[in-house]
């Protein structure tokens, strides 16, 4: 989503803390759209101890990362990051399909 962002040019207009967090919601939304599917086609199962294994954890690495990139990098270097893994991601993709 956030390379969508910066090949539309949206860093422009917003700066890439703005497009990050822009990116946050998305990825938020299209979770809940995602979950409202699983729970309109009867598919949806809550298991309570995987829910509580993970909460502390991912509440834990959202804080930090939020705070990380709020207060420790530059946009040069979010740019860079984000960059990275998407190329990380793209050829992870290749070598399983492929």
């Amino acid at each position: 989503m956030v390379c969508v962002f910066l090949m539309l040019r949206f860093d422009t207009f917003l700066e890439p803390r703005e497009i990050a967090s822009l990116a946050g919601f998305f990825i938020l939304v299209n979770s809940l759209a995602g979950l409202a599917g699983l729970v309109a086609t009867q598919r949806f199962e809550l298991q309570l101890g995987l829910l509580f294994a993970v909460l502390v954890p991912v509440a834990l690495g959202g804080w930090l990362g939020a705070r990380i990139k709020n207060q420790m990098l530059r946009p040069g270097q979010i740019r860079l990051i984000t960059a990275a893994l998407v190329l990380f991601v793209g050829i992870r993709l290749l070598l399983k399909y492929l």
